[in-house]
């Protein structure tokens, strides 16, 4: 049984996600990656809700799982443009549009279509392998790893941080206190 989202569209249940990311050969520090990234936009997708935000919780569980499903296939592209590529031949639109909008400059080149996209984006620049970061932690070691990025990487950070006070102005705690929450969560 496939679910359907509130626009009729099909998406894979969780177990055909979690075969889709092996069959792809997502596994290891990968495969956990992409897990916490999932909690965390499940998590704050949840708490969004509980105060009436209107979000599509399947998609956001779907597509934050999948984010990363282009990773070991892409040579000459960006990996989230892999994935959407790879979502998209499988009949997955939706989920495909919010896996190529994952990539970190994104958030300079175009705005999200909808919190889904938004929490999936958000979720991925606070996780750096498999560690919850906050926005200027993540920075600052993208910053360490490519120096010359460094202007691009501020206008970005500055980007970002708008995007986080956006998601939680609705919620009653703080950026900070996403690590401890989540750390948590029983699995």
């Amino acid at each position: 049984m496939q679910i359907m989202d509130k626009h009729y569209t099909v998406l894979p249940k969780r177990e055909k996600c979690l075969s889709l990311l092996e069959q792809h050969g997502i596994t290891g520090q990968v495969l956990e990656h992409s897990k916490l990234v999932n909690k965390i936009a499940v998590f704050l997708a949840n708490s969004l809700i509980a105060k009436t935000e209107l979000i599509d919780l399947q998609l956001t569980d779907r597509a934050s799982l999948l984010h990363d499903i282009g990773k070991n296939e892409a040579v000459q592209q960006h990996h989230s443009l892999v994935g959407a590529k790879i979502l998209e031949e499988l009949g997955f639109p939706k989920l495909a549009a919010a896996v190529k909008h994952h990539k970190g400059d994104f958030i300079l080149e175009s705005k999200f279509n909808g919190w889904e996209e938004l929490l999936v984006y958000y979720a991925d620049v606070r996780v750096l392998e498999t560690d919850i970061l906050s926005l200027d932690e993540r920075i600052s070691r993208l910053k360490q790893m490519k120096p010359e990025n460094i202007a691009v990487l501020d206008k970005i950070l500055a980007k970002q941080k708008a995007l986080e006070s956006q998601i939680f102005q609705h919620l009653e705690f703080s950026p900070s206190d996403l690590k401890e929450k989540i750390t948590n969560l029983s699995d």
